[in-house]
């Protein structure tokens, strides 16, 4: 979640009251009123409330029975640490009373703290390298570099919604020790665990062994989340003041505080300057208004360390389009993105100055632990000195150019590979790295055009991610050396683009290769942009056509053919294995006979565990083999494995060749591997996404033709009318027929969906004579289409008596549909046949 998590301090006061009446004092009333301090901002104002500060030499316990036992009910807070006072509600006269007692320096509204709206950022971990790294370019590094003193016997006390000391990351160091908020202990909204994780958890905090304290101030009911009275901080400040004599810090006491105000509230100053003048450091966000933070408090109280917000882009400008404060109040700018905690053990992102301070406050115990210093002074003029100068762009005149850096030693920067490099991705290589989501170690690969190229030695069998260049085009990685074994083929397309990973969720079953690569070869053949179309309804078959139509299987079969011949059959039991689902094996067969042959369906919730799968999860086909009686083990012949599969999405069948052809004979002393002393593995393959295709490569022919010839024999032709119907619209072929003569009709000259070329049915009407269809073409016209069209078919020697034509819309292919008939048709006769997709075979250019 993305967090404007400035704390909005709303400075605005109310009108002041009539002179009070009716009310006694104990001593003579000063001739001029105290100060009532206003603001030009009223929005936050508590209407009626107020804060009392009295006056440096007065006593603080007399003043404060004296005016109470003048004033009905009792206050709100009072103040005795940081300075003398109290808080309370105050009617008109009784603030004018206030007002000319002897003991009070000032009267201030109270006003509301309150935080900003919460949205979502992305999540990254540059906060941390930016502190550690003196450069205005975090993206060559990936570590936090730090002392191991890591904020070691310091105390930092997180005024703000509370924080969940439970979280793990807090390693029991975090406790949540007082709310000003009655019946609320918990952080709700976890703005205070977040900017807590920032200063000091294990894993995203600066000072990782800092203790912290949790102070909350900020309400949780729904509608006024973070939002707390001034009089409330001011409390929280006294609050710390007292409680630090019963903790052990002894490298330093510090307080964050991630808020702003839109304007200046002087009790909140006075507060801020009396909490360091007792040795304190305080950390304050600058605010997220855009504005000169030295008309805000707390950047108008001078003892404070203010604190900006940056971003990855070097500017003061968020994403959002949300301004940090500036100005020469602002000490140095922090990262305004962190990553960290979230209250239950989660953790979540957000942005904005209150995500700055907790890294200055963080870096403050840091440096208290490491170099001894202590105080908001000596400490806050460190973080100045240290910090990395002129890196921001674009500040507003007067602010000073310093971004946090903890003054680890320079260490030689090393420039990781990185998968963003425009010079390597401009060439014929690939991005590999050893860990999933390409984190590194990484590196680049060239890939040569169509050369097998080995993985380097750093990476031989240790790749979990990768990525092809677009010039690289297709590549296929492998399991063994010289580009041999199993294989897998990627390619970097205008549809992809987030890169191959071998570990995740949607690897497309490409975790059977998780750390096994060794080599590559890549074609060089960059993909360009598809203008075909490849939706559900209408595509033409293309890795893109996959991806957009054919993601997923509903059904799958497989045809398990066993070789022919006298000893191609065997005696053992035969296992088909779909290799890395983690399910059952599919297929069992027993003492499969030669010539076994048989499609079957594949079960695949029992097998992958689901109703549909993953067109990856097909990847790897093994049969394992098991001797069962003392014959078995013998050798045994595979011809070749089918797969068929169902399109989730569009219902297309597929087809999946690459086992089409094994033709190899196989026995337990020549096997893959031995698994026991009767089980063997006697074949495997590998096969992806790219074997599947369907057998017409296109949805819609344009145009589709149907051809008829009259059988050439005594009375074959007729003067009746034929009519032909290709699903569900009659056409006229003929008025009538004379025999053995050919004819055509054009369907369709618009594109005709293959799924509703369904049904073929020819219709003799008249009144006339019965008609004999031919069983194949025996007329010179059979040669003169084959002239004209450019095309022949596939086995000249078979053309049987009637067909169909279609050409793929958009592609230069053809494919035919052929049916022998040899049949007489009487006078409203009717002669059809069924069609499916399967039945389309393609013709072979001349």
């Amino acid at each position: 979640m993305h967090l404007l998590s400035l704390l909005l301090l709303q400075c605005l006061l109310l009108a002041a009251a009539a002179a009070a009446a009716g009310l006694s004092a104990s001593h003579s009333e000063p001739a001029v009123p105290a100060p009532l301090h206003r603001s030009a901002h009223r929005n936050g104002t508590i209407a009626g409330k107020y804060v009392v500060k009295f006056k440096r030499d007065a006593d603080s316990s007399t003043c404060l029975d004296d005016i109470l036992t003048n004033l009905p009910g009792e206050p709100d807070h009072v103040y005795q640490g940081l300075f003398s006072g109290f808080a309370r509600s105050l009617n008109e006269q009784e603030l004018e009373y206030i007002r000319h007692h002897h003991c009070v320096e000032y009267v201030a509204e109270d006003h509301l703290t309150t935080a900003s709206s919460v949205v979502e950022a992305p999540a990254s971990d540059w906060g941390l390298v930016r502190l550690s790294h003196n450069t205005s370019d975090h993206k060559g590094y990936d570590t936090y570099v730090y002392d191991d003193s890591a904020g070691e016997g310091t105390c930092v006390y997180v005024v703000d919604s509370g924080i969940d000391d439970n979280h793990p990351d807090f390693e029991g160091r975090a406790k949540q020790i007082k709310s000003f908020i009655p019946e609320a202990k918990k952080d709700v909204s976890g703005h205070g665990t977040h900017v807590a994780g920032i200063i000091g958890s294990k894993t995203y905090g600066v000072a990782n062994k800092a203790k912290i304290y949790g102070v909350k101030i900020f309400n949780d009911t729904s509608g006024v989340s973070e939002r707390s009275p001034t009089s409330v901080v001011i409390a929280a400040f006294d609050f710390v003041v007292k409680d630090r004599a019963n903790r052990h810090c002894p490298n330093g006491v510090f307080v964050n505080l991630s808020s702003a105000c839109d304007g200046v509230v002087k009790p909140f100053d006075d507060a801020a300057a009396a909490l360091i003048h007792e040795g304190i450091f305080l950390a304050v966000a600058a605010g997220n208004e855009g504005m000169d933070a030295t008309y805000t408090s707390l950047g108008s109280e001078p003892s404070v360390c203010v604190v900006g917000a940056f971003f990855p882009h070097n500017r003061i400008r968020s994403y959002e389009g949300w301004m940090s404060n500036h100005g020469p109040r602002v000490d140095v700018f922090a990262p305004g993105l962190g990553f960290s905690l979230k209250p239950g053990g989660g953790i979540e992102f957000k942005s904005g100055t209150s995500v700055a301070a907790p890294f200055v406050t963080g870096l403050a115990a840091y440096l208290g632990a490491l170099e001894g210093l202590s105080g908001t002074e000596p400490l806050c003029r460190r973080i100045r000195e240290l910090s990395n100068k002129g890196s921001l762009r674009r500040l507003p005149p007067g602010t000073a150019n310093r971004v946090v850096f903890n003054g680890a030693k320079p260490v030689e920067k090393i420039k990781l590979p990185s998968r963003d490099d425009r010079d390597a991705g401009l060439t014929n290589s690939v991005f590999v790295c050893e860990n999933e989501g390409f984190g590194q170690p990484c590196a680049w690969v060239k890939a040569p055009e169509r050369q097998c190229v080995a993985l380097p030695d750093q990476f031989l069998n240790k790749v979990s991610s990768l990525d092809p260049t677009w010039f690289a085009g297709t590549c296929r990685f492998y399991v063994e050396a010289g580009c041999q074994g199993g294989s897998f083929q990627v390619a970097n397309t205008a549809y992809s683009g987030k890169g191959f990973h071998l570990t995740s969720k949607e690897s497309q079953g490409l975790g059977i290769f998780n750390n096994r690569l060794k080599s590559l070869r890549c074609d060089g053949e960059a993909i360009p942009l598809s203008e075909d179309p490849h939706s559900l309804d209408r595509w033409i078959w293309s890795s893109q056509t996959q991806m957009n139509t054919c993601t997923r299987f509903d059904r799958l079969y497989v045809d398990f053919r066993v070789s022919s011949g006298d000893d191609a059959g065997t005696l053992d039991t035969l296992r088909l294995e779909f290799v890395g689902v983690g399910e059952r094996p599919h297929i069992i067969i027993k003492a499969p006979s030669a010539g076994f042959q048989g499609w079957q369906p594949v079960d695949l919730k029992s097998v992958f565990g689901s109703e549909t799968i993953d067109i990856g999860r097909v990847r790897q086909l093994r049969i394992n083999a098991t001797q069962t009686t003392w014959l078995g083990g013998d050798p045994w012949g595979l011809s070749g494995i089918g797969l068929v599969g169902q399109c989730d999405e569009s219902k297309v069948l597929v087809n999946n060749h690459r086992f089409a052809s094994i033709n190899q004979r196989f026995s337990f002393e020549d096997s893959v591997r031995h698994l026991a002393w009767n089980r063997y593995t006697a074949w495997e393959g590998y096969t992806g996404p790219e074997d599947w295709a369907p057998d017409t490569p296109c949805s819609h022919f344009q145009p589709l033709e149907v051809y008829l010839e009259v059988a050439n024999e005594y009375s074959a032709g007729t003067d009746n009318k034929i009519y032909v119907t290709v699903g569900k619209k009659p056409r006229l072929l003929a008025d009538r027929l004379w025999l053995g003569q050919t004819y055509n009709v054009t369907i369709q000259t618009l594109p005709v969906a293959l799924k509703d070329v369904d049904y073929v049915e020819f219709e003799s009407v008249g009144g006339h004579d019965e008609v004999k269809l031919a069983s194949e073409f025996n007329s010179p016209a059979k040669t003169t289409w084959k002239i004209l069209s450019g095309y022949s078919l596939s086995d000249p020697g078979l053309f049987l008596g009637t067909y169909l034509v279609g050409k793929c819309a958009g592609m230069n292919r053809k494919f035919r549909v052929e049916r022998k008939i040899d049949k007489w048709i009487a006078d409203k006769g009717r002669w059809g046949f069924k069609l499916s997709t399967a039945d389309w075979r393609e013709y072979a250019k001349l």
